[in-house]
């Protein structure tokens, strides 16, 4: 994930970088990329959690059922979700 940080930080503050409703910087993803909500949530807080975080997590069990454990699990790392 840390190849990303420079293109995010390029970018995030951009005015024309799409926003989420709190007003910080949207970001998604095409999935998961193998890493668990600790893993995720390590990474988003090396960003202060300073973003807006929607992604495609439907490689992980539960997502396309949406079982209450799947939204538990993922619920303090997520800020909504999205299927590409």
């Amino acid at each position: 994930m840390e190849q990303y940080h420079s293109t995010i930080d390029d970018f995030k503050g951009h005015p024309a970088y799409y926003s989420g409703p709190n007003g910080k910087a949207f970001f998604s993803t095409f999935s998961s990329g193998g890493m668990d909500s600790p893993e995720w949530s390590d990474w988003l807080n090396t960003w202060g959690r300073d973003m807006y975080f929607v992604p495609d997590f439907d490689d992980t069990a539960g997502f396309n059922t949406s079982v209450p454990a799947w939204w538990y699990h993922w619920n303090s790392v997520i800020d909504g979700v999205m299927s590409w």
